[in-house]
């Protein structure tokens, strides 16, 4: 029976019961967190250093821990080594496990006696699933279950014990706590250990060096300030009453952190990710980003932090982000939905629409922007509940919708059999944005793709109407987010006309069709047709081919928003902005405006709009025009009552960037493979990275 290893004590009596090491000839443990090559927003792998820096604390006269990121640089050194490791720790993660298993794959080829263990969220919580996950994979050998660190410890004990013989472990049938394994087709599965109490009790990665090589890599360094979550979303793993308990880190050991990390980041642009569930949301809070803002203050570091902040509480995490620097975070308030029966149906409370206006607003004096994340297809959700939801944010004044389908996650309450029989669940399968790559391991070539399981459609949702959901989420990114047209709020505030009702008709307008926009809509329509497949399969069949992946890479941007709304805003920027005119003299007409003056200024306000925005990483264009209206004095009064701005006479502007902000955009976007996709990814997948706004031209008046 092993001991517990809640504590240090506990930890020595567990070193006492294995043999005495031979210092000289330590066990070699590898351990990997790879990231597919198309995901760019790349971080420090985080969740092994700590996973490894514990086991290293109680097992560390046996065994010597190499930390890998790349799959690459994995095999290449795998393949050199002389002395090959006994053991292999892999994340498995719905970003990364079918990469994971094909360098398995490649190493047990060659060394079919190395270990294989993996962990993390990416593995049910049902018993007949789980059975079926070892069956799919049988050269994994160990899977860890829930929060590593002690069930790691627990199985390098015993094979420690056992001279690293997994088969003589298998055979007696020992129960690991919280690690998984098949033996002659039936699992055995250790009882869950508690998780740890005192984070503290894990050795810190950063200050033991342990990932001081993933500097030069220049990646995003991951740090966590709590674990848990108090809420039981089904859609979320961590909705389970496992993980409903919050367990924190030490401030000392994070301040201490933070100072090692911003003594080390070679580039002062890195973003700093938290992987908090729910960073802000409580008083010790507080205290860490009173500490980031010392840290920020003496080394000009984290300029960006990546979080996903609290759901509720926002007095707190408004307090919280107010310590930190202008511009550190987004206000970000995930809502998912806004409908009561939505949300009922998946366990979730949400904040009131009158807070969250009140918070976007708050926040706007010390945030770059406001986010919000809906999903699409939660149980009960309808088209009309969609767009009821997307209502609600775009007239909060949230300045970025981000908008996803939802996922099936293995290990979640959706997951379960009679959840998805509840709300009779359809699904399908795709390739997963920004995750495949080709790789080398030795002379071969090989392709892989994370795959996900979406929901297409449900006993309130068509898929027809999943689709014209998915169509109307291309046209808030094309004529909502980060304000593109924020000129044509403050007319609309005006007047009194909601700034979804703008959105709603530039929609309703590209659905008839004839708009110049008609190719990335029909385009988006085709790719959810093409490239959701009902077999997974099939699918990982097709692109294991590396033809296929490479064609398939081409045209990867036709099945995103994020790419697509790149596209509309470097190709046909024109033709958005004729729709956004269209729209504008529809509504005044459907609102029996009359005035001359106002009409006369939607025309200048779209050209002076255009002017800003079309082709706007092209810096050397310089534009000069002439107006009726003082869009200086405008600009600084967020476009409201426009027509007592009305001049005497024309006022001749002139549109030119800044040499700040053409460093950056040749910094970020130019002498790249594809602009659109660079812009994808800065604009979309990090909302750390500036809003689309700051690259826009300058005006000032100029004489006639």
């Amino acid at each position: 029976m092993l001991p517990s290893i809640d504590d240090k004590m506990s930890m020595a009596l567990l070193r006492d019961q294995l043999p005495k090491p031979d210092a000289s000839n330590k066990y070699k443990i590898w351990m990997a967190d790879f990231a597919q090559k198309s995901n760019t927003f790349q971080t420090f792998p985080y969740s092994i250093g700590v996973v490894a820096a514990y086991a290293k604390l109680v097992l560390d006269d046996y065994v010597d821990f190499d930390l890998y990121k790349y799959a690459d640089r994995f095999s290449e050194d795998w393949l050199a080594a002389e002395q090959k490791p006994v053991l292999l720790g892999m994340t498995n993660t719905i970003w990364n496990q079918r990469l994971s298993y094909k360098i398995i794959e490649r190493v047990k080829r060659l060394a079919p006696q190395t270990i294989v263990v993996m962990g993390g969220p990416n593995y049910s919580d049902e018993e007949h699933v789980q059975i079926e996950f070892f069956r799919i994979h049988p050269l994994v050998d160990f899977h860890v279950h829930g929060e590593g660190e002690k069930p790691f410890a627990y199985l390098l004990s015993k094979l420690v014990e056992m001279n690293f013989d997994a088969n003589a472990l298998k055979e007696q049938g020992i129960k690991i706590p919280g690690v998984h394994y098949l033996h002659n087709d039936e699992l055995v599965a250790g009882d869950q250990p508690p998780r740890l109490k005192d984070l503290d009790d894990i050795p810190s990665p950063y200050l033991t060096g342990m990932l001081d090589k993933f500097f030069a890599d220049n990646l995003s360094p991951v740090m966590q300030f709590a674990r848990g979550c108090p809420f039981q979303c089904t859609f979320c793993h961590e909705g389970l009453d496992y993980f409903n308990k919050m367990s924190r880190y030490g401030r000392q050991r994070f301040k201490d952190e933070l100072r090692y990390i911003a003594e080390r980041v070679i580039d002062k642009e890195v973003t700093l990710h938290f992987a908090d569930s729910n960073f802000g949301m409580f008083k010790q809070d507080f205290d860490a980003c009173t500490d980031i803002r010392e840290i920020q203050d003496a080394y000009d570091w984290p300029k960006r932090i990546d979080t996903s902040l609290g759901k509720n509480k926002i007095d707190q995490i408004l307090s919280s982000i107010s310590q930190l620097r202008y511009g550190t975070v987004w206000y970000s308030a995930a809502l998912q939905s806004t409908r009561e029966d939505v949300l009922e149906s998946v366990r979730r409370k949400n904040i009131s629409t009158d807070v969250l206006l009140e918070a976007a607003k708050i926040s706007s004096s010390y945030t770059r922007g406001s986010n919000s994340e809906i999903i699409l297809n939660l149980p009960g959700d309808s088209l009309q509940a969609h767009m009821d939801t997307i209502r609600t944010v775009v007239e909060a004044n949230i300045s970025r919708v981000r908008m996803y389908s939802l996922l099936i996650l293995p290990g979640s309450e959706m997951d379960s059999k009679p959840n998805r029989e509840k709300y009779a669940l359809k699904t399908r399968f795709r390739v997963l944005p920004r995750n495949y790559g080709v790789y080398r391991f030795g002379d071969e070539e090989f392709s892989s793709v994370e795959v996900g399981e979406m929901i297409v459609a449900s006993n309130t949702m068509s898929f027809e109407e999943f689709i014209g959901s998915k169509l109307f989420d291309l046209s808030v990114e094309l004529f909502y987010n980060d304000g593109y047209f924020s000129e044509v709020r403050g007319l609309l505030n005006t007047l009194g006309i909601s700034m979804f009702d703008f959105l709603a008709k530039c929609h309703e307008i590209v659905m008839r069709g004839d708009t110049g926009l008609q190719d990335l809509y029909d385009g988006l329509r085709l790719s959810m047709e093409k490239e959701m497949w009902e077999s997974k399969e099939v699918l990982l069949s097709h692109m294991d081919a590396v033809e296929n992946l490479q064609a398939y890479e081409k045209i990867e941007f036709e099945n995103s928003l994020a790419s697509l709304r790149a596209v509309g805003m470097m190709r046909h920027s024109g033709d958005i902005h004729d729709v956004a005119r269209s729209a504008l003299i529809e509504i005044l007409q459907n609102h029996h405006v009359g005035e001359e003056s106002i009409y006369q200024y939607v025309d200048e306000l779209l050209r002076f709009s255009r002017y800003r925005k079309h082709k706007f990483l092209e810096t050397d264009h310089v534009f000069e025009d002439e107006f009726w209206f003082d869009f200086s004095t405008l600009h600084k009064n967020n476009y409201d009552n426009p027509v007592q701005y009305r001049l005497p006479q024309t006022r001749k502007f002139r549109f030119w960037h800044d040499q700040k902000i053409s460093r950056e955009i040749a910094r970020l976007y130019q002498g790249k493979r594809s602009p659109e996709l660079n812009m994808r990814n800065v604009l979309f997948y990090s909302i750390a990275a500036n809003p689309a706004d700051y690259y826009y031209r300058s005006f000032e008046t100029i004489a006639a």
